[in-house]
């Protein structure tokens, strides 16, 4: 940082979509969250993961029906 940094303190989401059989511990949004962490008070930045599953051939076939 320079002598003329600024930080913006505003409140921080950090949406992390993951496939179900991952770990999101290390994952570049989960470091994110606990680098911000830092410099945004902590009840102000909010890390949520959204697992989703496509293990099965149906799943990957209603998956695609939906994005169409």
């Amino acid at each position: 940082m320079t002598s003329r940094s600024q930080v913006c303190t505003d409140d921080l989401l950090v949406l992390h979509f993951i496939l179900q059989s991952l770990d999101g511990n290390g994952s570049p949004a989960h470091l994110l969250y606990q680098y911000m962490q830092g410099f945004i008070h902590t009840s102000d930045v909010v890390y949520e993961e959204i697992t989703f599953n496509l293990e099965t051939l149906e799943q990957v076939v209603n998956h695609g029906q939906h994005n169409e």
